[in-house]
This record gives structure tokens, sequence and C-alpha cells, in this order.
């Protein structure tokens, strides 16, 4: 028979064994729970004395499990009870997580088992998960120390003082977000940044630091706020290279560093700079080339202070002129070699007119004056008269020593001093002079035979001309000089009234209201308009009103001495 025995330990084995000796079985020495039949070896031993299937050296079949083990998670019936890992839920167990040994972990995290997968369900203390990857765990350490990350200079628990990184005051990953650095002048654009002008308070505007006022007498002169407000206010502008008022300008009320002129005339230089005076109070002309204005004679008739005195051409002595002839006979003392210009006149305009007679070649003639300008015109060189007792008739073209009156009413028919060309003298100076063949007097400065090549008439055909352009229409006088002009180019007045004619006014109605005296001039020697006998020295019937003015009609001056 075979004694069947479910045993759980080696003492029922022993339990066992009695059994079979009391009951008288036979036993097979190799084998316990063998059917009868059974000899030698069970079927399923192996050779190592092990007969079960579960290998763990015995061959009760119970695969190694004892009912006072503790069941472990290995995928066994460990504590004998029918089940296999019956006390774990691979389903929730983190260590055992869908299967036994499968434990969850995360760097920083708190693990969880969910449906037998691993998940993270919170982050460790002083960990945060700022990237959201489970994978990787709660991969940030750090300690918050404020729920607002301002600028403040700390670090967090977790960084490194001193390595130049910013604190993370409330651990969001973030740093210094709630700080306002497009504001903040005490971190402006960055963290740490402060604001700070010399003498002035500052603003951030846009993360950029701007001067916001300055204080007390300072001012920002230059603009520039990098050094702040730079200047500080002395009191009222002075000329002395500085910004006393801090405004921006350095003497702003002098004209310093423009150019600047010494001297009148012909002296005067203009090479010069304006400079602060001493004072402070005014600016000097420094660095001018000085010129003695001893050393520049005055030059008659050219329109210019030659010699630097504050007066255009006061000469002294008028009789110095080269273009002034002195005749040889005493009336007229001296008479101009050219048709009278004005000074500054040239071969294309007639210069300054209306002030004083020149006699100079080269240049347009007067024209287009009346008798009055024309006499004060001449008057004018009393004053450069010297020893000759007359009085000064100033720096302007002031009375003629015989007035307009005197001469028109008869009470004087003799000019005193510089004025108009009496006409018989006039003729005389024209009609007496070169050549000798014929004997003089000639009908024409030249000669008694016209030529309508040689002075400027109607047969020239030239408008008015520069005085003396045709040199051979002169009179000349020996040992005395040439007088150009006489003929032709423009009419001359001479000093010599002749009659007073009425001119009638008449209202709208046609009644007369009123005669106008109009005084008439003798004019001599033709113009450029004038036939052949308008251009005699003989031709004495152009007469015109004291007050009229035409644009072939100028003069010539002569000077009468004192009787």
């Amino acid at each position: 028979m075979r004694c069947t025995v479910s045993v759980s330990g080696l003492s029922l084995i022993f339990i066992c064994t009695w059994l079979f000796a009391s009951a008288g079985c036979s036993r097979d020495p190799y084998c316990l729970g063998c059917e009868d039949g059974d000899s030698g070896q069970d079927a399923g031993a192996s050779s190592d004395g092990d007969s079960d299937s579960d290998s763990d050296g015995d061959s009760d079949g119970d695969g190694g499990c004892s009912p006072d083990a503790a069941e472990i998670c290995n995928g066994r019936d460990d504590d004998c009870d029918g089940e296999t890992d019956e006390d774990f839920d691979l389903s929730r167990d983190p260590e055992n997580c869908g299967e036994c040994g499968n434990e969850c972990s995360y760097p920083g995290g708190i693990p969880a088992c969910d449906a037998g997968h691993c998940v993270m369900k919170d982050c460790e203390i002083y960990y945060q998960d700022l990237d959201g990857k489970e994978a990787n765990g709660c991969e940030y350490y750090c300690r918050p120390t404020d729920l607002y990350d301002y600028c403040n200079g700390r670090y967090a628990p977790g960084t490194t003082p001193g390595d130049g990184g910013p604190a993370d005051d409330n651990c969001n990953g973030s740093f210094d977000e709630d700080a306002d650095l497009d504001n903040d002048p005490e971190n402006c654009g960055e963290c740490g940044l402060v604001c700070s002008f010399v003498h002035g308070t500052s603003l951030c505007v846009e993360g950029e630091c701007e001067l916001a006022a300055c204080t007390g007498p300072w001012r920002d002169a230059d603009g520039n706020d990098s050094n702040g407000c730079e200047c500080r206010v002395k009191g009222d502008e002075v000329c002395n290279g500085k910004d006393d008022d801090c405004d921006g300008d350095t003497d702003e009320l002098w004209p310093v560093g423009e150019s600047c002129c010494i001297g009148t005339g012909e002296c005067r230089r203009c090479d010069g700079t304006l400079k602060c005076s001493t004072s402070g109070s005014s600016v000097v002309c420094t660095g001018v080339t000085v010129v003695n204005p001893s050393e520049v004679p005055e030059v008659s008739c050219d329109g210019v202070d030659n010699d630097c005195n504050g007066t255009v051409d006061d000469i002294h002595d008028i009789t110095l002129n080269p273009y002034i002839v002195k005749m040889p006979f005493s009336e007229p003392a001296y008479v101009f070699s050219y048709e009278a210009s004005w000074p500054g006149s040239t071969g294309k305009s007639q210069g300054l007119k209306g002030t004083y007679a020149c006699s100079q070649p080269d240049v347009l003639p007067a024209d287009s004056i009346t008798w009055h300008e024309a006499r004060r015109a001449c008057c004018y060189w009393n004053r450069a008269m010297p020893d000759s007792g007359l009085p000064d008739a100033g720096p302007d073209a002031g009375p003629c020593i015989v007035t307009d009156e005197e001469i028109i009413s008869g009470s004087v028919t003799r000019p005193v001093g510089w004025d108009l060309c009496l006409e018989e003298d006039w003729e005389y100076v024209c009609a007496n002079g070169l050549p000798d063949s014929p004997a003089p007097p000639h009908d024409f400065p030249y000669g008694n035979d016209y030529d309508d090549g040689i002075c400027n008439g109607a047969g020239y055909d030239a408008g008015v001309i520069p005085a003396g352009t045709l040199g051979s229409c002169v009179s000349m006088w020996p040992d005395a000089g040439g007088i150009y002009d006489l003929s032709g180019n423009v009419k001359e007045w001479t000093a010599s009234y002749r009659t007073t004619l009425y001119e009638p006014v008449f209202d709208a109605d046609g009644g007369l209201v009123a005669e106008i005296p109009r005084h008439y001039i003798s004019a001599r020697g033709g113009g450029y308009s004038n036939a052949y006998d308008g251009l005699s020295c003989t031709f004495d019937s152009a007469l015109y009103p004291s007050d009229a003015w035409y644009s072939d009609l100028g003069f010539r001056c002569c000077y009468y001495p004192p009787p």
C-alpha cells in the first residue's frame, strides 16, 4: 500500500514516518506519497533528490512556500496560502507598479502608481517642476523667500552667491520679474543699475536713465545727461569766455569771434577778430593790420577816404588835381579838363549822383541834373582852395558864394570861387586853344572845319560815352593842358542867366490860374544828338529852365578868384 500524506515541513516528515511504522506500512525510502506499485524512484523525481518541479530542493511541489513566511512580490506563493503576491496591489503600489520590482522614482518628486503606471503626484519640499516634464522629476531646487520677486540683491538657497546669478525669490523660475526695470530709477534696465546724475534728479524711462531736473544753482548747460548738471550759475552773462548764466551759450550778448575792422577810408583794415575786453562788458578788435594815415595822401573824386580821416575826397588843395587846368589868365583861373562826373563813376556807371563834381577821364559824365544842382556840385570845392579867403562850404555841397537869386536877378554878374563857367568864358576856352593855324578863335575846339569823327555829335552816333574817349576832341592850351569834350557828348550848363518866361497855369475850365516864372539859363557845346552847327564853340541858342533836366545835359566847373 502507498501512504499519501501532505506535509508542510520537516516535522511532518517525522510524524508521517511514525505513522507509517505503526501502521505497518512499507516505506519507500525514496518517496513520500508514492502510489502502490511504485518501485524505486518516483517517475517525476530528479537525480538530485528533488522529485517535484519547483526546484526548491525538495519534492513536495509547494514552490518553497512556508505558512510562516511573509508574502513578497515575486510571482510566488511565499506563505503557502494558495495565492500569489496577494498582499501587493500592482495597480497602485509605487514600489511594484504594474509588476513586481517596478519601483516608481522621480528626482525631487513624490512618485505614485496609477492603474499600474508610474506617475509623479507632487514635488518634495523646495523642489519645483518648472518644465512640466515628468521624466526628469522636480528638477528645480529653490527655497522661496517671498511671494514676489524684486531686485533685492539676494540669492535664493540653491544658487551660489557671488556667481553673478540673480535671485529667484518666489521660486517660479523667473528672476526679478516683479521689478519695474522700465521705470525704477534704482533698477533701470537691469537690477542694481541706479540712475544718478551730478547735481540732478533722475528718471528711468523705458529702461534708460534720464536727467529729470537740476538742483540748486546748477544747470545742464551742454545738454549732455552723462555729466549731469555741470554748470553752476554765477550770475548775469559777462564777456569772459564762460557761460556765466548756464544757458548753453558763451558770451552770447557779444559778437565774439566775428571779424572786425579798424580805421577809416583806405586805412580801414578788416582782418581783425572781436574779443572780450578786460572789463567783460564789451569787445575789442584785435589782430588788425594798422595803417598810418599820414602815409596815404587823399585823392580827389575817387569816392574813397584815402587819408583815413573819416571824410571822402576832402583834399586840401583842389588845384593839385591833375585833371584841373590852370589857365594862362585870371578868369577863370581854373577849368575842369573833363565834363563833370560824380565820385565813384566808372565807364559804365555814373557813381554817387548829386554829391560833388569831379574831373576824371574815362568815366561817364553827369547828366539829368538841374542848373541848381550843378552849381552846388561845383561850389563844393570852395572848401578845398588854400588861402582863398573863401568860406568853407562844409562836407556837403553847401550854398554857393553867389546865390541863385543874385545871378537870376542880375545883381551879381560874376561868380566867386568854384561855380559853373560863365558862357563867354566857356566860349573863349573852347575857341582859343591850339592849333595856331588857322589862328584862333576857331569854330570848333580842333579847328574850323567840322569833322563828325572827332567829337561825339549826331554824326558820331554813339550816345553818351566816357569823358575823354575821343582824344582829338580837345582844346589844347600851351603850358596848361587840354580841355576835352567842349563839343558834343553832353551839353554843359553855364552860370549865365538869359531870361525869364512865365508859364501859364490853367484850371479844368481853361481859365488862367497863375503864371509861373521859368528862368532860362544858357547851355553850351551841344550834345551827342546835335548836328554840327549845335556843336560849335559859338552856338549860344540852347536855353533851358533852371529847374529842368535832360539826359544829354551836364556841366563843367570853373574857378573865379575872389575880387
